[in-house]
């Protein structure tokens, strides 16, 4: 218990199985990347998909039946159990809001009903002391503070902190939401619970937002990864972000003659500066912070910079952007 011993009561005798509930929009590079940071500690993914996107719920291709057939997910499969979700499954969800996070709150909770359900068809194989998670593809918790989660008995409810980059790893965001009280450059989620706290929390169980009682510092949310089938993608399934406007200025670009580097370079530019809740909170990384909580690089990121090179400030041509279809 290196980090934060407030969080635990001790050492468990025997280690917890770890379940770990992600909501997956077709993000594959981000998930290639969260899967090989904690594949290792984790027990069981659950990945939820859905046919609707957060954003003006519109339809789209179920993205991980295709991936589950890449040689780079082949390793990952023993341990992932997958919840397609259509929408009769989404139009089942009685909710309590219906404004423009309704879908994300729908599969929230069907997370929690689909992976409750799945325990009971395989005999509890998570029991009421073991440690479930929940958050999103690009909320990548440090694999050390998983570690500690499924070795040492949490005293409650507990939010890992990760470092908010706005995709390049130089930079830092203060948090202005759902950050830690103790820590202002850690956003608050992903969120791990004992089973038998999760069953009891008021609602459904999901991630925390900085408001859990316990907390752990170390991990990092890939959000604005920038390689830009991915950045396209993410603009028209996210919840909050208007991708049509953006896509004009993507379309300028084109105007202008860019070729893909170009398009790829100036484009992420112009996302870095435009996207929502930005401001001035974002500011340079200082010499020597990277290593320390909450400044952690998840270990497959950081042996492959090259490939994902557009977290570096300095993208290189990326050879998947010359495929032709």
């Amino acid at each position: 218990m290196q980090y934060f011993p407030q969080t635990f009561s001790g050492p468990r005798t025997t280690p917890a199985r770890v379940a770990h509930l992600i909501q997956f929009g077709g993000d594959a590079d981000v998930l290639e990347v969260h899967l090989n940071e904690i594949y290792e500690i984790v027990d069981k993914f659950f990945i939820l998909e859905s046919v609707r996107t957060h954003y003006k719920n519109m339809s789209k291709e179920l993205v991980w039946p295709i991936l589950a057939q890449q040689p780079r997910f082949k390793k990952f499969l023993d341990k992932i159990v997958y919840f397609p979700v259509n929408d009769s499954l989404l139009a089942s969800m009685v909710l309590d809001y219906d404004g423009i996070w309704k879908n994300e709150h729908s599969q929230e909770k069907l997370r929690w009903k689909l992976f409750l359900q799945w325990n009971k068809e395989h005999n509890n194989y998570f029991k009421d002391d073991d440690v479930i998670g929940f958050g999103d593809t690009d909320e990548i918790a440090w694999a050390q503070n998983v570690l500690l989660l499924k070795n040492c008995q949490q005293k409650g409810v507990t939010d890992v902190g990760i470092w908010f980059t706005f995709g390049n790893l130089n930079k830092k965001m203060r948090g202005k939401w759902f950050f830690l009280r103790n820590s202002p450059f850690a956003y608050g989620d992903p969120t791990y619970f004992l089973l038998k706290d999760a069953k009891t929390f008021p609602g459904f169980p999901n991630r925390n937002r900085g408001r859990s009682p316990y907390n752990l510092v170390g991990g990092l949310h890939m959000t604005l990864y920038q390689y830009l089938p991915t950045i396209l993608l993410k603009l028209h399934i996210m919840t909050e972000y208007d991708a049509f406007s953006r896509m004009k200025t993507l379309y300028k670009f084109i105007g202008k003659g860019d070729d893909i580097d170009q398009l790829q370079k100036h484009f992420s530019e112009f996302l870095s500066k435009d996207y929502p809740g930005r401001d001035d909170h974002v500011t340079n990384l200082a010499p020597g912070d990277l290593g320390k909580p909450p400044f952690i690089i998840p270990w497959y990121l950081k042996c492959n910079l090259n490939r994902f090179s557009t977290m570096t400030g300095h993208p290189i041509h990326d050879k998947r952007l010359d495929a032709k279809v």
